[in-house]
């Protein structure tokens, strides 16, 4: 099982998936370096059954409100973690050869 973390005071009726997105790099993804784009996959627990919503929209997180209306709690899961550089190392070029012929 993977850590757990609580978002707490979220107003349902103005929560968008930008919040979830940002709620999530802050509490669950603060160790990765800030020179990487991460690619993240959430999904939601339909409760009494074993269905789960995929959130990835702001209409996603309105249904997941929907579903967890009488319930304090919350669980989304965070899955398919993708890293991608934003940047890469320089790269060297010599520029003395073109067409893997040395210039003279």
């Amino acid at each position: 099982m993977g850590r757990k973390a609580k978002i707490p005071n979220v107003d349902p009726k103005q929560y968008t998936n930008i919040d979830l997105l940002n709620d999530v790099a802050e509490k669950v993804m603060h160790e990765f370096p800030g020179s990487v784009n991460i690619l993240l996959h959430m999904r939601c627990e339909i409760p009494t059954t074993n269905g789960y919503i995929d959130v990835n929209d702001d209409q996603s997180v309105m249904e997941i409100f929907k579903v967890y209306q009488s319930q304090l709690v919350i669980n989304v899961h965070v899955f398919d973690i993708d890293i991608i550089l934003s940047h890469q190392d320089a790269v060297i070029v010599d520029k003395n050869i073109v067409n893997d012929k040395e210039n003279l």
